[in-house]
């Protein structure tokens, strides 16, 4: 049974966790805002795609469209706002998305 939704579901899951992080210059990785919220963005990527490599690889696909969806939509809202800035929630979704190398 193909399971529906996974890539959605993923996508969901990654959003909420990269809220609880933030980009760390002498590490050059995500790092928990807050030490008791238990993430940390190495074993995240890596659990992601861990769990996406165990499907069929549109999953995958399917998961970076939403990201990369969820990105364009956030540079777009910034440049229609009067200041300008990307939501730190977009910031850390190109990073994770840096991180993955697929």
């Amino acid at each position: 049974e193909p399971l529906h939704g996974l890539s959605c579901v993923m996508f969901l899951f990654v959003l909420e966790q990269l809220q609880k992080l933030k980009w760390n210059k002498k590490i050059s990785t995500l790092t928990a805002k807050n030490q008791r919220d238990g993430v940390d963005g190495g074993p995240l990527v890596v659990g992601v795609i861990t769990i996406l490599k165990q499907f069929h690889s549109s999953h995958t696909t399917q998961f970076l469209r939403y990201l990369a969806q969820y990105v364009n939509v956030s540079v777009s809202g910034a440049k229609a706002s009067r200041n300008g800035n990307l939501p730190t929630n977009a910031i850390s979704a190109l990073l994770f998305l840096e991180q993955v190398h697929l």
